[in-house]
């Protein structure tokens, strides 16, 4: 082969010297020699709600350890899907913006929050499949509030859809995303992966949730209709916990022994909750439908507990036997996504800030 006579195809695709399209909107306006352009255009024109507006999509809420409360709203109404974050110092002062402690906007969706066990430090994650750690505040920077971007890593290949942290002397988390990778990560000064699983799922992971009462056990869920448990002390870490169930888990929560004696409680796409004992896998203990559409979340307060789907509704549990407490009333003009306990008031068992679609936040109490 003469290799003197092969192409480079870094010159050939490369933009030639005199390719000078037009900068400004006002130069492409007048322009007719540079057809094609109408993304350019798009993305000078385009309105935005500027730089410290809250998107309506409210997905995720999280409370840190001092009761700071942090929301992720996402806008799925644009040509480009883009996010915001606002920080309060309580959970009364949200959704008044005017209240926020700090605010910042994102070119991305937002797909995971969990606040750290640092209550100034929180991480994020995002669907271009990065994992960004933020700080709040830091006395080297003053006193008050001083938000700024830690480190951000971007090793997943495509959108991080679940993420959770191990609870212990080590500042460690674990992040899922829609090609089946799962990553163990160390935070601190900055974020290092040390543990990368690439093909623990056959299709997207859809909910992580670590084992409280231990520093390296957590339980994985996915699309591929397996939900796995694994050990990272082990050579082979994973184990199923329930293998090919007649539908895809949506959602997974970790219990401890206070909550429900440490069993798994898994969401699936068909609106049923199921509770499973990692002693004995592949067998449900209990379950019940709850909606006729995919559960979304489950979140423990004690022995109570809720679950939203994808309907404007939530539901109140008390213990394993699946005895309804409560139902939302009126429901949510969308959809809810997430859930912060709160005390309830005196006469009352539970209450929670309820988190939807339509900028929608409400105090719940039963």
């Amino acid at each position: 082969m003469d290799y003197s006579q092969r192409m480079n195809m870094i010159d050939m695709f490369t933009d030639p010297p005199e390719y000078r399209p037009p900068a400004t909107v006002e130069e492409m306006a007048g322009s007719v020699d540079y057809p094609n352009l109408n993304s350019q255009q798009y993305r000078m024109t385009r309105k935005t709600n500027g730089p410290t507006a809250l998107n309506p999509c409210l997905e995720l809420a999280a409370r840190n350890s001092v009761g700071q409360v942090i929301l992720v709203g996402n806008n799925y109404m644009g040509r480009r899907w883009e996010s915001s974050f606002y920080g309060w110092e309580t959970a009364a002062d949200v959704p008044d913006q005017s209240k926020a402690c700090f605010k910042r906007q994102c070119r991305y969706s937002i797909t995971a929050l969990k606040f750290t066990q640092d209550p100034n430090l929180f991480l994020l994650g995002s669907d271009k499949g990065s994992v960004e750690l933020w700080s709040t505040r830091n006395p080297a920077r003053g006193d008050g509030y001083s938000l700024y971007q830690v480190d951000v890593q971007s090793e997943h290949i495509e959108a991080v859809s679940a993420m959770d942290l191990f609870h212990g002397d080590e500042n460690k988390l674990v992040t899922g995303s829609h090609d089946g990778c799962i990553k163990v990560w160390l935070y601190g000064a900055d974020l290092a992966s040390i543990t990368t699983m690439t093909n623990a799922h056959t299709d997207e992971i859809t909910a992580l949730t670590t084992n409280r009462n231990e520093l390296s056990s957590f339980a994985s869920t996915s699309l591929d209709r397996s939900a796995l448990l694994w050990d990272l002390r082990k050579p082979r870490p994973a184990t199923a916990l329930f293998a090919k169930h007649q539908f895809a888990f949506t959602t997974a929560y970790w219990t401890t022994t206070d909550e429900a004696n440490g069993i798994v409680a898994l969401g699936d796409a068909a609106g049923s909750v199921h509770f499973v004992d990692t002693r004995q896998p592949n067998v449900f203990l209990h379950s019940a439908k709850v909606f006729n559409k995919k559960i979304h979340k489950i979140s423990f307060d004690g022995t109570r507990f809720a679950v939203l789907g994808n309907t404007n509704r939530a539901k109140f549990y008390e213990g394993g036997q699946f005895d309804l407490l409560h139902e939302s009333t009126p429901p949510a003009p969308d959809y809810l996504r997430d859930v912060l306990w709160d005390k309830p008031a005196e006469g009352q068992m539970g209450a929670c800030w309820l988190v939807g679609w339509n900028t929608f936040v409400r105090r719940v109490e039963f």
